[in-house]
């Protein structure tokens, strides 16, 4: 995929595998997922000091780097090679996008705080009866006499345990409004009447359930009022972000699996050079080319009207979601019982990937979700 990227880009990519090289080896990740907290706030801070990272996506008037949709994907393919558990897209891509488009004093001090390392952000917008679909977001606010009250519970907030505030999205219902549009509310993870179950998911991340039960906040703690367009622009991006974290966790598959078969020997002969196993990794790697060309199609189509936004987008989460889908089991096949071994690279590897093949909507989703905007132009 670097090949494509240009100087600043291939740069930027080389710097951030150089670090996780040297700071974030295969023994060191083993040791943060298994430790208490579960991620290391000492990486996250020099993610933002030493490497700029977490201004990637926050435009230069605001002190970041004003990156486009092209950075983020190098940068999340090496974050992909390297299983980074730390909330990087989840705070620097998702909420960061977010949060820009605020005019709310809350939303310009936040931005500055993850610029420094001092904050992690969850958005909170699935819910157990509405998983993937902002439309159906039950979750309702009350306008009080300062502020509003917050009720609903959240599902799977990847990130959770480790923030500092969350960005909640819920129906507003007000008797200056008509209809109940969806806002966005920033809400400290440790207000009052905030209830938070937290649990490890397959992948090794952390994240939570929430249940929101009279949270009360402040007037400035609407961020976004009728923001379904700006949730639908925001989940592309970090849809289009997930896709370059694919491509960096099927290549390190990949290449993990072509070591293993130059190593290791059956009937006195190296597994690679057994044909029908020759044809499976040129599968693999086939399936990993497909996959790097629809993730920078999902990057190149995020300037685009919605229509073909939409359909390029979740296209290409179809076609992620079968690579991702291919080259796991086949690189788990290929080495037998030990490619689910914890021991081993490739277990991770594989359960990094069928998490990505769900998240932000499985194949099925994403097929409707296309069919929803007819006029796309792409056919």
């Amino acid at each position: 995929m670097s090949h494509i990227f240009n100087e600043d880009q291939s740069a930027l990519q080389d710097a951030v595998r150089a670090f996780l090289a040297h700071e974030y080896g295969w023994e060191k990740r083993g040791e943060i997922i298994a430790s208490d907290a579960g991620w290391s706030p000492d990486i996250w801070r020099r993610f933002a000091v030493e490497l700029g990272l977490l201004g990637l996506s926050i435009g230069e008037e605001a002190g970041g780097i004003g990156g486009d949709a092209y950075d983020r994907l190098a940068v999340m393919e090496a974050l992909g090679e390297a299983l980074v558990v730390e909330p990087f897209a989840e705070t620097a891509i998702f909420a960061a996008g977010l949060l820009q488009q605020s005019s709310s004093p809350l939303a310009a001090d936040l931005i500055g705080a993850i610029l420094s390392g001092d904050a992690v952000v969850a958005v909170a917008l699935d819910e157990p009866e509405a998983f993937g679909r902002a439309d159906a977001i039950r979750a309702h606010a009350e306008e009080t006499a300062d502020g509003y009250h917050l009720h609903g519970d959240k599902a799977v907030v990847v990130g959770a345990p480790w923030s500092s505030h969350l960005i909640v999205g819920a129906r507003l219902s007000s008797p200056h409004l008509s209809g109940h549009g969806l806002a966005l509310f920033l809400v400290d993870t440790g207000a009052e009447n905030v209830a938070r179950r937290d649990f490890v998911t397959i992948d090794g991340k952390r994240a939570s359930e929430i249940r929101l039960d009279g949270v009360s906040v402040g007037r400035d703690a609407l961020l976004l009022q009728d923001a379904d367009a700006q949730v639908d622009l925001a989940t592309d991006e970090m849809t289009a972000a997930l896709c370059g974290e694919a491509v960096g966790v099927l290549g390190a598959m990949l290449r993990q699996t072509v070591r293993y078969m130059l190593e290791r020997q059956q009937f006195g002969r190296p597994l690679s050079e057994f044909q029908a196993l020759q044809h499976r990794i040129a599968d693999m790697r086939v399936s990993v080319e497909i996959a790097t060309a629809v993730a920078f199609m999902a990057a190149e189509a995020l300037g685009s009207p919605r229509a073909q936004r939409v359909a390029a987008i979740s296209a290409a989460k179809v076609t992620i979601a079968k690579s991702c889908r291919m080259v796991s089991q086949a690189a788990v096949q290929l080495h037998g019982g030990m490619g689910m071994t914890n021991e081993l690279p490739i277990g991770h590897l594989f359960k990094r990937a069928m998490v990505i093949e769900r998240q932000f909507g499985g194949i099925t989703q994403n097929l409707l979700r296309m069919a929803s905007v007819p006029d796309h132009g792409l056919i």
